[in-house]
Order: C-alpha cells, then sequence, then structure tokens
C-alpha cells in the first residue's frame, strides 16, 4: 500500500492515509480522484479530465480548473508537499500511484477470482462464503454523489458487477439446499428489479422446494403480465420452461441431497477477546489492516516486535478482530510461549491447528514436513488469518506459515526475528502522553482524570508511557476507588518503588520483564545490569566498553545480544539506548560492580572529552594535562561537532549521577568547553549546579585538586554568563585551592581569567597586573595558547590606560600567534583588535576585523559569542552615527544570535539610543530601561552608562 493510502470505490468515494480518513474536497475533486484511481496506474490527459467531469458542457478555462483540482488532491494526499509521490505528472497527463490492493474494488475482484476457483475445485461452501464476503465490501451505491459523464458510465458498470456477484451467490444458496433463507432476499430484490428474469426464476425455484407451489406459479403469472404490459413481450424460454416443470411437479426441482459424511465443521474463531479500552496507533493499525485486507501475491505477514510491556499481544488481537471479516473461513490463534524457557514446538502447534480446520487426529502425521505440508494444504484457497503470538526465533515460524496468498498472517515477538525475512516488520514504541492519559481515563473514570489533568500525565511519564504499565497504573486506581491520581502519582515519583508499584492482580511488569532476563547467558545478564546503572539517554560502543571494563568489539557483541532480546534498543549503527522502565528493573538486580562502571565511564568521558578539546585546540596545556590515557583522535572538528552534538546530554547526566564523587572535577573541567557551542548552551545552568555539587563534594573529603577544577569550570561558566560577583569568588577559591596542591597550569588559568573579569568590570589597571602574572607563568610552562590569550585581553587593558599604539602591536601580536598555531581562538583574538580599531577612530579596519571575527565564530557553530560580536558592530555603526545600520545589527543580535542576557541587554541599550535619536523617546526609554534592569540584576558597570543616558 504506497504511502500508507487506502481508497473506497464501492459506495461513497472515500479514502485513508496511514488509517487516518482524509476529506476529499468538493465533489468534482472527488470525481478527479475516483478517475485517477479506476485508471489503476494509467495516465489521464487534461482533455480526458475535462470529458469525464464536464462532458459537452466544460467552463471555459477548463484546463486551469483540472490543474488546480489535482493541485488540491496532492495537498490531501500528500499533506509533506513535494516532490509529489503520489499523483504525478508524466507526459500523458497524471498518474495516481496506487498499486495492486489499495482500493476495496481490488479486495471484491480478489473475492471473487477465489470464489470461482473454489466453484471449480468443487467447494461449493467456501465459494459462498468468498461471494458473501465480497457483497459485504459494498457500502451503497457505488461512487455516489459523484458528478460528471465519467463517475456515472462507472457507477453503472461496478453496479453490473455486483449484481453478477449476488446472482453467483444466489445460485448457490440454491445448490446448497437454502432455498427458505434467501426468499425474503429474492422478494425484496424481484420488487426492485421487476423485470430481471433470473432473479424471478430463482424466486420461483426457492417457492416451490420450500412447499409454496401457487405462489411460484404466481410470481411468473405477475411477470408475464408486466412483461407484456410494459415491453410487449413474453418470459423468456428458462422461465417459461421452469412454470411448467413446477406445474408438472418435476422431481428433479427438488433441493440437492446433503453430501455424503460428516458435516463441516464451524470456521475456527480462536481469537482472544478485544480489550474494550484500546488506545492509540490509529495510524499504524489503518496501514497495517490495509496490508492484510489487501490481494497480495504471497501470504501477507505483519510481525510486530518491541520490548516486554509495549501491548504487542493487545495490537495484535486487536488488528486480528478489525480484519477478521476478510477472512470467513475462519482465525487461529496461539501463545507460541517464546519468552518462556519451554516455547511451544512447532509439531504441537500444527497439531492444534489441524485438528481446529476439522482433520481427524488420525490423520494428522508425526513428521514436522508432512505435518507442515497437510497444513498448507488444508488452508490453500480459503481465507484463514493466523495469529502467531510470543514467538520464540525463525525455526519455530516457518512451518507455521501459509503457503497461499488467501490467507494472513500476524506474528508477535521480542526480537526482530533475525533470519525470518519475511513479512513487514513494526519496532512497536510507546504510547504518546495523550494516548497514555486517555487510557487511564477509560480504566480509571474520565471524571477522575478530568480532575486531576496533570497529575494523570504524571502517572502516565512515571510509567514511560509503556502500554502495560499504564495500564497497571489504570487498573490499580480503577480497584481503588478512595485514591486520587496525585497520591498514585506520587508513590510512582520514587525510582526506587516504581517498579515494585507497577503491579496489579496477575498483571506485573516485573514479571514481564523478568521473562525477557532469564532467557539471558551470564555474559549478557551482567552486560545488562552494569548498563542500566548509567543515567545516560543513549551510549555509544566507547561507553558500552567503559561500563562493561571490555574493549569496544565485544562490548558491540553484548549490546546486540541484548537488542536481539528486546532489552535494548539499537538508535543507530553503534549507538543503543536503554528504556527507563528497563533501566529501573536492572538496578533492581543484584550487581556489586556498579561504582566501578560508573567511574570507568567518568573516566572514558574524561579522556574523549580532552581529545575532542585538543582537536579544537591541540595549545590547550592545561586541558592536556588532565588526559590519564591517550583516547582516539579525532579527525577533524566536523566530528568534534557531531561527537559533542551525540554525547554533551550524556556527560551532563553522568556528571549529575556523579555529584558526590570529587574524583568528577576534571570531567567538569574538561565538560565546561562543551556547554560554549549552540546546542547545549541552554544547559549552562544545570552544568552550573552539577559542578557546584562535585565541589562541595570535593570539599567535604578533601580532594584539593578535583576541587580546583571544579570551581575553576565554574569561574568559567560563570564569568560566560557575566555573572561576575560569583565568577570572581570561584575563580579565587579555584587560584588558592590549585596553589596549594601545585597545580601551576589550573593557577595560571585562574589567574588569567581574574584579569579578564577585571578587564569586564573596567578594572584596568588591576586587569594588566594579573594579565602580565599570567603571561609568565604561562611562558615558563610553555602554554602558548594561555600566551595568546592573555596577550589579547592584556591588549585591550593597555588601550584603556592610553598605551594606544602598544595595545595595537599587542593585539597584532596575539593574532599572529593565533593564525600561526590555527587556534580556535583566533575569532576572541579578532575581536580584541577590533576593539582597539575601533577606539583608535579606524572604523573601517575595525569594522573589517569584526566581520572576520563573525565569520569565524559563525563557522564554529558559535552563535552566543557571534551574537555579541553583531553588538559590537552595531556601537560601531552608531559611532559613526550611522543609526539604521546600527539598529539592524542589534536586531540582528536579538534574532538569532544574542542568546545571554548580558548580550541582549547591550543591544536594547544600541536600539534605545537609535530610536530616541529617531524621535521615539517613549520606546527608546523603554529599552534603556530594559537593559538597566539587567545590567543591574547582573552586576555590571554598563548600568552606570546605560543610567547616564536616562538621565539625559
Amino acid at each position: 500500500m504506497p504511502h500508507g493510502l487506502r481508497f473506497a470505490l464501492l459506495g461513497p468515494l472515500r479514502a485513508w492515509r496511514h488509517g487516518r480518513e482524509l476529506d476529499l474536497g468538493r465533489p468534482q475533486q472527488r470525481s478527479l480522484l475516483a478517475m485517477l484511481v479506476l485508471r489503476r496506474g494509467r495516465a489521464v490527459s487534461d482533455g480526458a479530465a475535462i470529458e469525464a467531469l464536464w462532458g459537452e458542457a466544460p467552463p471555459v478555462r477548463a484546463t486551469q480548473s483540472v490543474r488546480i483540482l489535482v493541485s488540491r488532491l496532492r495537498a490531501v494526499l500528500e499533506p509533506g508537499g513535494p516532490p509529489w509521490q503520489v499523483l504525478t505528472t508524466v507526459p500523458g497527463g497524471y498518474v495516481l500511484g496506487c498499486g495492486p490492493g489499495t482500493t476495496d474494488l481490488d479486495e471484491f475482484d480478489a473475492l471473487l477470482a477465489e470464489a470461482a476457483a473454489a466453484q471449480a475445485g468443487g467447494d461449493l461452501t467456501a465459494a459462498h462464503a468468498r461471494l458473501t464476503a465480497a457483497l459485504a465490501l459494498w457500502q451503497g451505491d457505488p461512487l455516489a454523489g459523484l458528478p460528471g459523464p465519467a463517475a456515472e458510465a462507472e457507477r453503472a458498470a461496478l453496479d453490473l458487477r455486483r449484481f453478477d456477484a449476488l446472482e453467483r451467490r444466489l445460485d448457490l444458496d440454491l445448490v446448497l439446499s437454502r432455498h427458505r433463507e434467501v426468499i425474503a432476499e429474492l422478494t425484496t430484490l424481484c420488487d426492485r428489479y421487476p423485470l430481471r428474469e433470473r432473479l424471478r426464476e430463482m424466486l420461483m425455484l426457492a417457492l416451490y422446494r420450500s412447499g409454496r407451489q401457487a405462489e411460484a406459479l404466481g410470481i411468473f403469472d405477475d411477470t408475464r403480465r408486466r412483461l407484456a404490459d410494459e415491453l410487449g413481450v413474453d418470459p423468456d424460454d428458462a422461465l417459461t420452461t421452469l412454470y411448467k416443470r413446477i406445474l408438472d411437479r418435476d422431481p428433479s426441482l427438488s433441493a440437492p441431497a446433503p453430501a455424503e459424511g460428516p458435516a463441516p465443521g464451524p470456521a475456527p474463531a480462536q481469537l482472544p477477546a478485544d480489550v474494550a479500552d484500546f488506545v492509540g496507533r490509529d495510524d499504524l493499525i489503518g496501514e497495517l489492516a490495509g496490508l492484510l485486507r489487501a490481494g497480495a501475491a504471497a501470504v501477507p505477514v505483519t510481525v510486530i516486535c518491541g520490548m516486554g510491556g509495549m501491548g504487542k499481544t493487545t495490537l495484535a488481537v486487536h488488528l486480528a478482530h478489525r480484519v477478521r471479516e476478510s477472512y470467513p473461513d475462519g482465525q487461529l490463534y496461539v501463545n507460541l510461549r517464546g519468552s518462556s524457557p519451554d516455547p511451544l514446538s512447532p509439531e504441537a502447534v500444527l497439531g492444534a491447528f489441524l485438528r481446529a480446520l476439522g482433520v481427524p487426529g488420525p490423520r494428522i502425521p508425526e513428521d514436522l514436513e508432512e505435518c507442515a505440508a497437510l497444513y498448507r494444504s488444508s488452508l490453500a484457497g480459503r481465507r484463514v488469518l493466523v495469529v502467531l503470538d510470543n514467538a520464540a526465533d525463525a525455526a519455530q515460524l516457518r512451518p507455521l506459515l501459509p503457503g497461499t496468498a488467501s490467507c494472513g498472517v500476524i506474528v508477535t515477538a521480542r526480537s526482530r526475528l533475525p533470519g525470518f525475512g519475511t513479512g513487514r516488520v513494526v519496532d512497536l514504541d510507546a504510547l504518546t502522553a495523550g494516548e497514555g492519559v486517555e487510557l487511564v481515563a477509560r480504566m480509571a473514570g474520565a471524571e477522575r482524570v478530568a480532575a486531576e489533568p496533570a497529575a494523570a500525565e504524571a502517572v502516565v511519564e512515571a510509567c514511560a508511557r509503556v502500554p502495560l504499565a499504564v495500564r497497571i497504573a489504570g487498573a490499580r486506581l480503577a480497584a481503588r476507588p478512595a485514591w486520587t491520581i496525585s497520591f498514585l502519582a506520587s508513590r510512582l515519583a520514587d525510582e526506587r518503588r516504581r517498579i515494585p508499584e507497577l503491579r496489579a492482580g496477575d498483571l506485573a511488569l516485573e514479571s514481564t520483564f523478568a521473562l525477557g532476563y532469564r532467557q539471558l547467558d551470564a555474559g549478557p545478564a551482567r552486560a545488562f545490569r552494569l548498563l542500566a546503572s548509567s543515567d545516560a539517554d543513549d551510549f555509544g560502543t566507547g561507553a558500552a566498553a567503559a561500563l562493561l571494563g571490555t574493549d569496544e568489539y565485544t562490548a558491540e557483541d553484548l549490546c546486540e545480544t541484548l537488542v536481539d532480546v528486546s532489552l535494548l534498543e539499537s538508535v543507530a549503527p553503534g549507538r543503543y539506548r536503554l528504556h527507563d522502565l528497563l533501566r529501573l528493573y536492572g538496578r533492581g538486580l543484584p550487581e556489586a560492580e556498579r561504582a566501578q562502571a560508573l567511574s570507568r565511564l567518568v573516566g572514558f568521558y574524561l579522556d574523549t572529552a580532552v581529545a575532542a578539546r585538543l582537536t579544537e585546540e591541540p595549545g590547550d596545556a592545561t586541558v592536556r594535562s588532565l588526559a590519564r590515557t591517550q583516547a582516539p583522535a579525532f579527525a577533524d572538528m566536523d566530528e568534534v561537532r557531531r561527537w559533542i552534538t551525540a554525547e554533551a546530554r550524556n556527560i551532563f547526566h553522568t556528571l549529575r549521577q556523579c555529584d558526590t564523587d570529587p574524583s568528577a572535577g576534571p570531567l567538569v573541567f574538561a565538560a565546561s568547553y562543551l556547554v560554549r557551542s549552540e546546542l547545549h548552551y541552554l544547559r549552562f545552568p544545570e552544568v552550573l549546579e552539577v559542578a557546584e555539587a562535585i565541589a562541595r563534594a570535593a570539599s567535604r573529603t578533601g580532594e584539593v585538586r578535583g576541587e580546583a577544577l571544579a570551581r575553576s569550570a565554574l569561574a568559567h561558566m560563570l564569568g560566560l554568563a557575566r555573572r561576575l560577583a560569583e565568577a570572581r569568588r570561584e575563580c579565587e577559591a579555584a587560584l588558592a585551592l590549585s596553589e596549594r596542591c601545585g597545580h601551576r597550569l589550573v593557577t595560571a588559568d585562574c589567574t588569567h581569567l581574574l584579569g579578564a573579569l577585571c578587564l569586564v568590570e573596567r578594572r584596568f589597571e588591576e586587569a594588566a597586573a594579573h594579565l602580565t602574572e599570567a603571561l609568565a607563568m604561562q611562558r615558563t610552562l610553555a602554554d602558548d595558547l594561555g600566551v595568546t590569550n592573555s596577550l589579547g585581553l592584556l591588549a585591550r587593558c593597555l588601550f584603556a590606560l592610553g598605551s594606544g599604539e602598544e595595545a595595537l602591536a599587542t593585539a597584532e601580536d596575539a593574532v599572529e600567534r593565533a593564525r600561526a598555531a590555527g587556534s580556535e581562538g583566533l575569532g576572541a583574538r579578532l575581536y580584541d583588535l577590533a576593539t582597539i580599531l575601533r577606539g583608535l577612530g579606524r572604523s573601517d579596519e575595525a569594522l573589517a576585523a569584526f566581520t572576520d571575527a563573525l565569520d569565524f565564530f559563525a563557522a564554529a557553530g558559535d552563535p552566543l559569542t557571534g551574537g555579541r560580536i553583531l553588538v559590537s558592530i552595531a556601537e560601531l555603526h552608531l559611532d559613526a552615527d550611522r543609526h539604521q545600520a546600527a539598529a539592524a545589527s542589534a536586531e540582528q543580535a536579538l534574532a538569532g544570535g544574542s542568546g545571554d542576557a548580558w548580550g541582549r541587554a547591550r543591544a536594547w541599550t544600541i536600539l534605545g539610543q537609535v530610536l530616541i535619536a529617531s524621535g521615539e523617546h517613549d520606546r527608546g526609554r523603554a529599552c534603556l530601561t530594559e537593559a538597566l534592569d539587567v545590567f543591574t540584576t547582573l552586576g555590571a558597570p554598563e548600568a552606570a552608562d546605560v543610567r547616564a543616558l536616562l538621565d539625559r
């Protein structure tokens, strides 16, 4: 079913996309769609469409109207927009790409073909069942309500096909001695179609066989009068001959004798009861139902897989009930017990299925291949749905597959069944939040959920939207009407109690998870327990190897084993995710190695973060000093950025999980560089919180080096956020700690940072002193990056202190050093140079340097610093009274770059000045007031500047 589309033609035109019905628009639009569907992949030209829609009286702009209708249909059928893949334009016109099995007409034709085959083979009962199922597809007049001559012609043709199928079925009713059952139906049909002699012939025969000879003869007399009055003709020879035979009581007109032998048993109907409160998965059910209903060249097989508790069986049974009318010869169901220690054998299942299909026990072979062959023969030509629940593996399933496309199969399994290679595989995921709340409402009462909607959402999220967990929570609430939903939410909020809490009667999430866990050998079982130790959202093979204390190849093999039994999810090649509830279950299992596993993970992330930073900045001697082992190098900065994108959240989760571990201090320091990129700046406050916790833990345990690194990281991040007083306090603490433990590189780094903070605070002499001191230490330690960075900031201090030429030379020296080293700090040093050039009045050169710096940070993916440079460019334009250009740069900074409060306040300051200069005093003062509030909150010296502007 391409693109999940299905169409109904045997009644009003309808269409569905992934199970969701579409609004097909106005009648002419629907008529054009019907024509495209009925062409079955053949092109419809503009001319053909015009003739079909309007006949001989088209509108003036008919071609344009057709194209508008095509455009509207495309928007309905493919809401994602171009390129169009369903309704395409070809040299001959327009083609709708709907393959076989996408319409109810296809299903009708397939059932008629099966009926003909069954009748030719002598199985009249099966032929009758197929014809009955085919006629049940009709929902009134075909293409009802569609205008245009083409729709009218198609409607007439389809009506003839339905009537032909109806006559065939009525014929079989009489052959199968169901004459009494069809009298009422035939009477109604004869009233509706009084001149159809074949219908009257069948009604006469049914009445005669039911002992109603006089009524049968009366039908003939009525028919003769009608034909003479309305058409001036006599009844045909077949009707006249039947009349004479009934008059003569011809013995051959009696109902056929029943066939010898036992009467066929009822069609098997083994499906478990459908759940009354099934919710969600509408699109998926629509798609899978379409696959199972569609005529196909091979057996349609649907495989539903996923971890325990995801609702595989519930979905399979619900889906089976949805399509059961398409399988009138029966439905077979078996729980294969694949997740138990003793799965059912294929021989046992085949024996039970064959007995359900009417094969006597003594005829069932003991040999598996012979038994499977008899099973396939018994299903040949029959429309039977087979539901194989909880499969163990492909070997268990293969003998249970029918051999003909008339049957359908639904399989559920925890694994993706490696080696099975048959059918449409669906990985079942959790419910949406809305679906989870709806399930709770259906089970516990809509009124209770309406009274506590937030608590209901909290319960669903605590259940991780796993259907079984949500169902258990709903069952607990239903069984305890005195409980509030908030009370249950509070019980589930405790992660240590959550798994035991999710139990109701014979439903228990823990038991479901245990079925998968108990299948594991010792190695994968240990791997599951240790992987559950980490709070990371997902992890690669490197992190897995660290947790497991092994190499990456072994770790990957163990992870793939867990994926096979749905205890782990493969989210991308070499990356895995553990479901939240499975993680909690794993942590409830005994495991003595968890602390060591987390320590190994911290070490892995530290080494890799160091390698990432050194790829960005090879001259960073401070970070280089943190490395414990030589981590694999990154190829380039693109690879570093991909790694940061994949791992920054996981590093944060690991740090938060280890916030009482003083040894995590080095990782905090290395990771502090990661939060400066665009994707992870919003995690800044949380990283600060974790760094503070690790610093406190290090302080409690006397881990001086770890505390020094954690507080240094804190100082850098607080300074970046312009929280200057806090940054200074942490920097001074880190400086004292680094001197205590003798970590001279951190001492130099903290001294440099004190200089940077003093520069921002406009304490220029103090800043120059700190930076000069830092330079001396950095030169002694051969910290080339530190030297370059300190020179750049010292240049700005020198300019502020009146040494303009020396400042310019120092800034140019820093730029050349950064450029020669290929340093990622080049953008910052260009910014220093541009600031000095601006102060010297060399505006054009300053603008060029600012622009180079802006381009550099844009290429590096750092919109925070880029936004700040845009503000500096705006200030440069404002210096030259280029108000429009200044406003444009400030607005650009606010719109996409300046993501921090300090930068936004600078932009508002510029906009305020521009607005006041243009006469909009109220708006201008409002911007300045907003900026003043921010600067005052941050304790920034710019507050005095803005206050002066407001006082003018």
